[in-house]
């Protein structure tokens, strides 16, 4: 436990305010899924679920809600704890619009939060390539003291919504407000050149570019039976990942689980992320080598071509990465 708690230290010293108090970042538990469909009744009604079970678990940190268009309002009451009537309106001529919902529980409603979930459904005349998505973020002593809640949370919300793939790990968190957010991911792109291990999550950028393959792997990857195909079954992804991998399957595919933790990676500390690399080399033929821009700043710290180099950051040895 040396070793986890030598982690969870470093991952404090990386929760970060600015000079008016707004906590801008922070690393946490990331979990996120992508799926098709995500306009039907059927996928509408399985994120209710999905939304209720994460209720279950931390419903009474859920501070601050807002649905598309909206800005944050307090979460007042249990009887404001349900999203029933938005996800399933009952104007016929709605059921075929997007939807999109985010809730939190920072102090303020602009803060970076260990409680989120946001989600986010693609309207029925989106293009074909285009994918709805479930994030949520837990604190990341999760990761440690509650992996089967963790385990028991994203084999149940995979059966649900069958997703295409997915990815859950320590990853970092930005500010709420997007004028926020945008003012200081420099530190995002510092923190992601240090630490290798921590995802950088921006799923409504990634669910316009990870259809046809996935973004990558990492403590715990999902993956439909699509990509379990390409890669020659379970069985074969078994044999070579190796241990200390498991694998675990479900209705629509398998879970990956990437040893007993995360791993973060220090680059300054030539500290490696092993069961991350051997992933990475397991999964390169389904995964992503393209993929646009992403964030919100004007400054371009994650242009496309950076942004590319770090979706390869495991296949480059240390002292060569080209990010």
């Amino acid at each position: 436990m040396q070793r986890w708690a030598h982690m969870l230290k470093t991952l404090e010293s990386l929760v970060e305010k600015d000079v008016d108090g707004y906590v801008i970042l922070r690393t946490e538990f990331i979990a996120t899924l992508y799926f098709r469909d995500g306009h039907t009744l059927a996928k509408r009604s399985e994120i209710i679920e999905c939304f209720r079970e994460f209720n279950n678990v931390c419903g009474e940190r859920l501070r601050w809600r807002a649905s598309e268009g909206e800005q944050f309002a307090p979460v007042l009451a249990s009887t404001s704890r349900d999203i029933l009537s938005y996800l399933l309106s009952p104007m016929p001529e709605q059921s075929d619009e997007a939807w999109a919902f985010f809730w939190h529980g920072g102090e303020k409603p602009e803060d970076a939060s260990e409680f989120k979930i946001f989600g986010f459904g693609q309207p029925n005349y989106a293009e074909a390539d285009s994918l709805s998505f479930l994030t949520i973020t837990l604190p990341r002593t999760w990761a440690l003291e509650k992996r089967n809640l963790i385990f028991k949370l994203i084999l149940s919300w995979s059966n649900r919504l069958q997703p295409l793939h997915g990815y859950a790990g320590i990853g970092i968190v930005e500010a709420a407000a997007d004028g926020l957010a945008a003012n200081n991911e420099h530190r995002v792109y510092a923190i992601a050149m240090r630490h290798a291990g921590l995802e950088v999550d921006y799923p409504m950028d990634h669910c316009l570019n990870v259809a046809k393959k996935i973004k990558g792997g990492s403590w715990i990857t999902v993956l439909s039976q699509f990509f379990i195909d390409q890669l020659d079954g379970v069985a074969s992804i078994k044999k070579n990942l190796g241990e200390p991998f498991r694998v675990v399957e479900y209705s629509g595919g398998g879970i990956i689980i990437a040893g007993a933790g995360p791993e973060i990676g220090d680059s300054n500390r030539r500290v490696d992320t092993p069961c991350y690399r051997t992933l990475a080399r397991v999964l390169k033929p389904i995964r992503i080598t393209s993929h646009s821009s992403i964030g919100r700043s004007m400054e371009d710290w994650f242009s496309a071509d950076k942004f590319e180099a770090w979706l390869q950051r495991f296949d480059e040895l240390h002292g060569s990465r080209r990010w």
